[in-house]
Formats: C-alpha cells, sequence, structure tokens
C-alpha cells in the first residue's frame, strides 16, 4: 500500500474511532442519567408507601368523607351545622370564587370590615345570586366574580327570618346543633320520640322552640282519630254513627284494642290491623258517596300515615305546627327523603283504597260477625278475605263485596321507612325496595344491622335557625380576619396537600365561641389514615416505569458493547495501518540514504 493510501486510511480510521469513543461517552451519560431516574422513582415510591389521605369522620354520622371544601363550608349535619374555615397563617379566610364574589359584593375589603345586618343579607343575597342584583346599579355585572348558587331560595327567605347575631362565631354563646346520633332498629324504637304514644295528639310548642305544658304536663291538639275508632276500653266519646264500624286488630288474635296505647315501635314490633265494616257505599262529611275502603283510607290510613310521618320528623301540612330536626329529619337530604317517603307511601295506599286488593278475588267467604267468634274469624289463614289481602299485600285489603275492609298498620310504617332508606341512600343497588306484596319486598326495619342517624339534641332548634348561625359565624369571621381568594382548594388534592404542608391552616368553632387555628389531626373530625389507593397507584407507577428504564438501560449496554468492540476492531486496524506507515517511511529514508 502507498503512502498516500496508508495515511488516507489512517485519518478514517482514526476518525471513526473518535466517533465511536464519542458514542461511547454519550451513551455512558444516557446510562448515568437512567440509573439516576431509577434511583428517583425509587425514592418517590418509597416517599409513596407512606402516603396518607385526610377523611372528615363525624362520629354521628354513618361513614367517612372524602374531604372537601363543601364539606367545610356548606352547613349539613356533617360538620353539626358549624362551618370549618381555611385560612393563611396570619388569619385571612380562603375563600372559592361564589364566597369571595358575595364577600366584595356584600363591601367587605380583603383585610375585613365592620358586620351589620345589612352586610349580611347582602352577603346572603349575593350567595343565593338574586336575579334583581344583576340589574342594580352596583349588580353583579360591575364585580369581576361570578356566583354559582350555594343556598336555596327557601333556605334563603328563612335565614334572613332569623334574627341576625352580630356575635355569633367572634364570641357568642354557640348553639348546640349536634345532637344527632347513630341508632340500630332496636334503639331507634325506644328512642324519646318513637317510644311515646302515637295518636294521642300533636304536641305543641312556644315560640321559643320549649314543648307547652299546662299543670306540668305537656300540651297536644285533640286527636279526631280516636274519636271514629271503636275504642271501647278508652273511655273516648264514640259517636253512634261510627261505633262497631272500626275494630283494631292486634296480632292474628283479634282482641278490640284500643290505639290510646300504641306507639311507634308497637307497630314495628307487631302486626296491628284496622277493620271497616262500612257499609259498601256510604256518604262521608263532606257529603260526598265514598266505598268502605275510601272511608277506611280517609278516616284511618291517611291520618295514621300522617301521624308517622310527623313522629320522624317530617311536616306533611305547611299548616301544621312542627319543631323541624326531630325524628330522623338531621339535614337537607333527611327532609328531602322522608318528604319523598311520604308521598311515596301515601300514593301507593292510595291507589288501593281505589282499587283494594281482593276486590275481584274469587275466594270469599261470609260476613264476620264482629261481635262474635272473632278470634275465630281472624286467627285463621284464608278464612278472612279483607285481613288475608291486607296482610299479604301493601294497602288496603277487602272482600269480593266490598263491605268490609282492613288495613295493616304496620305495613304503613315498614313501607315508610323503606321508602326513606331507599330515598336518602340515592343507590340505585339499594337493597331495600317495597314491593306490591310483603313477600316481594325487603323491607329495611327487617334489617337490625341497619343505622339510623336521629336528632337526639335536647334542645331543638329549626332547620333556619341552624342555617342562619352557620351562615352569621362564616359572615362576622369573613368581616373579623378578612379573605383571600383561591379556587385551587375546591379540588380535593390540592386542599389536602395545601392542609399538609401548612401553606394553609383549618380554624374551627371553640367553646368560647371563637374560631382558632386547629391543626387539622386535632379538630376532633379529620382522620389521616393510609392511602391505599395512592400507594396502589403508586406501585403500578413504580413497576411501569421500573420496566421502562430497565429496557432502555439493557438497550444502552448492548449498543454500549457493540461500541466497544467497534473500538477494539478499529484499535486494531488503527495499529496495523500506523505500523505499515512507520515501516513505508522507514524504507523510504533506507532508500534515498544509500
Amino acid at each position: 500500500m502507498g503512502m498516500a493510501a496508508c495515511q488516507a486510511r489512517f485519518l478514517g480510521i482514526t476518525a471513526r474511532k473518535s466517533a465511536c469513543e464519542y458514542r461511547s461517552t454519550e451513551i455512558a451519560q444516557r446510562k448515568a442519567q437512567v440509573s439516576e431516574q431509577l434511583a428517583d422513582i425509587s425514592k418517590d415510591y418509597a416517599n409513596a408507601m407512606n402516603a396518607t389521605k385526610l377523611l372528615w369522620d363525624n362520629e354521628h354520622c354513618d361513614c367517612m368523607y372524602g374531604l372537601t371544601y363543601n364539606i367545610l363550608m356548606k352547613p349539613s349535619a356533617v360538620n353539626d351545622y358549624n362551618p370549618f374555615f381555611i385560612s393563611t397563617s396570619k388569619g385571612a379566610l380562603i375563600l372559592s370564587g361564589p364566597y369571595a364574589f358575595a364577600a366584595q359584593y356584600a363591601g367587605i375589603s380583603k383585610t375585613g370590615g365592620n358586620n351589620s345586618e345589612a352586610g349580611f343579607k347582602k352577603f346572603m343575597n349575593a350567595l343565593r345570586q338574586d336575579p334583581d342584583l344583576a340589574t342594580s346599579s352596583e349588580g353583579m355585572k360591575t364585580l369581576d366574580m361570578k356566583s354559582d348558587e350555594i343556598i336555596s331560595e327557601n333556605a334563603l327567605k328563612d335565614v334572613l327570618k332569623v334574627k341576625y347575631n352580630e356575635r355569633a362565631g367572634i364570641g357568642g354563646k354557640p348553639l348546640e346543633k349536634e345532637g344527632i346520633e347513630i341508632c340500630d332498629i332496636g334503639t331507634l324504637c325506644t328512642s324519646d320520640a318513637l317510644s311515646k304514644k302515637l295518636f294521642v295528639g300533636t304536641q305543641v310548642y312556644n315560640d321559643d322552640g320549649t314543648p307547652k305544658q299546662k299543670d306540668g304536663k305537656d300540651v297536644y291538639e285533640a286527636d279526631h282519630l280516636l274519636d271514629v275508632l271503636n275504642t271501647e276500653k278508652s273511655g273516648n266519646i264514640v259517636t253512634e254513627a261510627n261505633s262497631n264500624l272500626y275494630t283494631v286488630i292486634k296480632g292474628s288474635t283479634a282482641t278490640i284494642s284500643d290505639l290510646e296505647d300504641i306507639s311507634v315501635s308497637d307497630l314495628l314490633h307487631n302486626d296491628i290491623y284496622v277493620y271497616s265494616t262500612y257499609p259498601k257505599t256510604s256518604t262521608n262529611a263532606e257529603g260526598k258517596n265514598k266505598t268502605n275502603a275510601q272511608r277506611l283510607y280517609e278516616d284511618i290510613v291517611e291520618p295514621v300515615l300522617n301521624k308517622i310521618a310527623l313522629t320522624f320528623g317530617y311536616d306533611y301540612d305547611s299548616s301544621h305546627k312542627l319543631r323541624e330536626g326531630t325524628g330522623l329529619w338531621v339535614d337537607d337530604a333527611s327532609k328531602s327523603a322522608l318528604r319523598k317517603a311520604y308521598m311515596m307511601t301515601k300514593g301507593k295506599l292510595k291507589s288501593s283504597a281505589s282499587n283494594p286488593y281482593g276486590k275481584s278475588s274469587d275466594s270469599d267467604r261470609d260476613r264476620t260477625d264482629l261481635n262474635n267468634n272473632i278470634e275465630n274469624n281472624f286467627s285463621k289463614e284464608g278464612k278472612n278475605a279483607p285481613y288475608d289481602n291486607a296482610k299479604k299485600y301493601i294497602g288496603i285489603g277487602q272482600n269480593k263485596n266490598g263491605d268490609e275492609s282492613c288495613i295493616s298498620l304496620s305495613n304503613i310504617m315498614d313501607t315508610f321507612l323503606t321508602y326513606f332508606a331507599q330515598c336518602i341512600s340515592e343507590d340505585p343497588n339499594c337493597p331495600y325496595m317495597v314491593g306490591k306484596s310483603v313477600e316481594t319486598s325487603t323491607f329495611v326495619a327487617d334489617d337490625p344491622g341497619y343505622s339510623y342517624i336521629i336528632n337526639s339534641s335536647p334542645v331543638k332548634y329549626t332547620q333556619a335557625e341552624k342555617l342562619a348561625d352557620f351562615y352569621h359565624q362564616l359572615y362576622n369571621n369573613i368581616c373579623l380576619h378578612g379573605w383571600r381568594t383561591d379556587d385551587s382548594i375546591l379540588d380535593e388534592q390540592s386542599l389536602e396537600a395545601a392542609l399538609k404542608d401548612g401553606r394553609y391552616t383549618l380554624n374551627s368553632l371553640n367553646n368560647d365561641g371563637m374560631f382558632y387555628q386547629t391543626p387539622y389531626t386535632q379538630t376532633g373530625y379529620m382522620k389521616e389514615i393510609t392511602d391505599n389507593d395512592a400507594i396502589a397507584r403508586a406501585e403500578a407507577e413504580f413497576a411501569q416505569k421500573k420496566a421502562e428504564l430497565s429496557s432502555m438501560e439493557d438497550r444502552l449496554d448492548v449498543n454500549l458493547k457493540q461500541v466497544d468492540a467497534e473500538i477494539a476492531e478499529l484499535n486494531a486496524e488503527y495499529e496495523a495501518v500506523k505500523n505499515l506507515i512507520s515501516k513505508n517511511v522507514e524504507k523510504t529514508f533506507q532508500m534515498y540514504s544509500n
């Protein structure tokens, strides 16, 4: 090989060798980066193994909730109708857009301001986003924030009717509003509200919410239901027209018993029926012709259902004086569930009054002589069509002739409670249901493990009073401490991170009526538990990233080996060409030296 060719080859090998060495260095750097990434994800994974999450846990409620801004800032039984403020280290309250808008509209600066009844009304109207505000001279369009509905129109009206408390949450005496407890069916039946007699009338209250008394005894409105029943033992006045037309049956054995001593607990523990022997068609008090079943519905079924609804806390009639927050009525959700349960139960029972079970039945028997052989007639299955149909179906049962009918008061109770359980759960797969018959129904009262949330507060505050106190505290503290806006707290993870890293602090109500910054673990409502979901996500993410990085590292190792092999070959060729060039130079010098 000539000198020029050797030199050209030598330069080419040198260039290739330099390129390979550069590639080797580059691969080594990439491997180092992969190693660092592996170390980082291993560190993140180790940290994730200690991941926790914050849960809201009110001992009076039957479950724990993920921490959200609404749980802290919207009144409900979950927070005992007291707000829990998020604040900066200096005390300014952190508000989401709607609350910040309301504060701005009420004229509260970010450094605070003076509280007043007029300012509170403006604040509440802004929370409601009153349409009239948008067209006023100082309306919403002049502000840089927009409010979403926080409070319903009816709730707003109720709140504004309550006298404004300028000391609420800033030194005023706190209201004991959290009087709710969880109980099973046994405890529910023995609770004060449900163990009382059901048909002694409606309790009368004073304007301040205390029970009205006369001669040391609670006062009740008269109960007309006892006047239409054949209650011979009670000594009540019974008119000649309806005497012996209704009979109370307790258990499968017929006994003429009065309803005066019956409680809600009795309806849940015993089979109690009312049997009607009105004529097939009769004229009611309004002069309208009614069938036997329809008279039974008007005189007995609907009044009993109304009594049950009142006992559990639902005011079925707006003209009826009823203290809110009693029985199963502990918040807006339970109020709505009670209303739906009442309407659904009433609809089912009213339908059976128009079309009673057994109306077209072929199996019947002769008219029962209620004064003779009552026990014999009612104790034998299939011997009494109205009783059998009322026992079997949810509604009024009658005989084929239509001059006798019967209703199970116990079925009314079971139906009402089951509809309530369905409505309060809002779960399409709720295990409790009301079917056409008792056999096709799954009554919640038959489940001893079901938990009921009842109001057990010794002082009865209305829903309006609870809501008003909540918003009085909120408004007063915004005025006292000022505010900042941060919509990121609407995100659960952001809110939780802000509390954990100390960027924001939780404020809770103290016994002295003031709100103080409190470590979130010391509020009595919040628990920090292992976040198994986060750990599972971290494990999956770690496995995926580790697999990707390991695969990348393996490829880099293969590439590096290939480059090293190529460098080794180039080194050998480099030395060979270098030696060849040296020999050529040596021979050239020898040739010319001679």
